[in-house]
């Protein structure tokens, strides 16, 4: 069975599926991807917002220095469909930012239709991806976890000279506060490294601590904004979220644009 018809056929499944009631909770739905994974759909609303990430380092002075900034362009509707285009980082030296020029790669995601693009704006050629439903796994009971081997089993605790040099994590709530007209809910994590700690490459003779600390939305399922500090390596991330708009999208941006070579990818069995 061709590709084609494998679409018009995941279409017309749609429609028969909102007929009988059962495609009233799209967020039950999953599609299984051309590369085995494994996607759900979120139906949390619709925004269309630009994602900032910016890595710095600091001098000697304690000067803060812009090493690099990443940007996307995100639009997601009420009915799980997403857009989301990316362009060449902004490095030392470059001029204006990143957004200003055109995207280098756009991604659409359409789980209404069961379908994912991953377009080469140069090149003008959209890498197609006809998904396969795949159904939700059953909730497992309490008592089912409780059949054979324990969960714990194979699990090996770490002796007390380990423990001595694995970091300790602790999180602590920030509280609630209104982030671009939106609730959002903090929390801090301190990740504590001791001398000589496990795990994290060359050893480092003195101990270390990260913070990172993140701002979630429920109601959009995003991080607003998360800022990570990392005094091993004198630097700090920034992760912000800006929405533009909470109206619905255009449904075109969520559609190949006209003048696009599209290529079909071959699906894979998509994992359970």
């Amino acid at each position: 069975m061709n590709t084609s018809l494998k679409l018009v056929l995941a279409c017309g499944l749609i429609a028969l599926l909102s007929h009988s009631g059962l495609a009233q909770n799209l967020s039950d739905r999953r599609w299984g991807g051309c590369s085995g994974d494994v996607s759900g759909v979120d139906v949390s609303g619709a925004y269309s917002a630009i994602q900032d990430m910016d890595a710095f380092s600091f001098k000697s002075d304690g000067t803060r220095v812009l090493d690099q900034k990443i940007q996307r362009r995100l639009y997601h509707d009420s009915q799980g469909r997403s857009r989301d285009e990316g362009f060449l980082p902004k490095r030392p030296g470059d001029t204006g930012d990143p957004i200003e020029h055109d995207p280098v790669t756009i991604r659409i995601y359409d789980p209404v239709i069961g379908v994912r693009y991953t377009l080469d704006v140069r090149k003008k050629v959209a890498q197609r991806c006809v998904m396969t439903p795949v159904p939700t796994p059953p909730a497992r009971s309490a008592a089912a976890g409780s059949v054979g081997a324990s969960p714990q089993a194979g699990i090996r605790n770490p002796s007390a000279a380990e423990d001595e040099f694995l970091p300790k994590r602790e999180t602590k709530s920030l509280g609630t506060q209104m982030m671009e007209g939106l609730l959002v809910e903090g929390n801090q994590t301190t990740t504590n490294y001791p001398i000589h700690a496990r795990g994290i490459g060359p050893p480092n003779e003195q101990p270390f601590a990260m913070v990172e600390e993140v701002w979630f939305s429920r109601e959009l399922h995003l991080r607003m904004l998360a800022k990570l500090f990392n005094p091993r390596m004198n630097s700090e991330s920034v992760d912000r979220f800006t929405i533009v708009s909470r109206s619905e999208p255009d449904i075109t941006l969520f559609q190949v644009p006209p003048g696009y070579t599209i290529q079909d990818q071959a699906p894979t069995v998509p994992a359970r």
